[in-house]
């Protein structure tokens, strides 16, 4: 058998359709399920959870500032992180009891630090997105304490 005869054979022919069929399957597939999640990044929901009845200017301040449509400010931590499993928010931004009185002690041991929960289980696109808003939303932060 020549290698001309084995080229045109139809199993050979078969096996090239199918794998350029599926080629195209799963770009097509992969191109339609991710194309639009970074174009609809600031419509995520997220949630800001203050326990700290002091620190309600920051709150907003993050409130306003967050690029997101949907920041939820009314929910508790339990309800939040139930929200956050069912993917219903992407973010959790938590403000811990006592965040302002331990940034006004200046006793070097105490430290305000904002606690941020993100669910790994949801899209990579939306995770680093949600990572990027964590650091940003701490450098920011960071800055303004010390400015003050």
């Amino acid at each position: 058998m020549s290698f001309k005869k084995f080229i045109v054979s139809k199993g050979v022919i078969g096996a090239l359709i199918i794998v350029l069929f599926y080629g195209l399957l799963m770009v097509g597939i992969y191109f339609s399920g991710y194309k639009v999640v970074p174009s609809k990044i600031n419509q995520l929901p997220v949630a800001i959870v203050n326990q700290d009845k002091d620190s309600t200017t920051l709150k907003k301040q993050l409130k306003k500032s967050l690029p997101f449509k949907h920041v939820k400010t009314d929910l508790n931590m339990k309800q939040a992180k139930s929200q956050l499993n069912d993917r219903k928010v992407y973010l959790i931004i938590d403000i811990p009891k006592d965040f302002n009185a331990n940034l006004k002690k200046i006793d070097g041991q105490s430290k305000g630090e904002l606690k941020f929960y993100i669910n790994y289980a949801n899209p990579m696109t939306s995770v680093s997105a949600m990572e990027t808003v964590a650091k940003s939303v701490g450098n920011h932060v960071q800055k303004s304490v010390l400015l003050q």
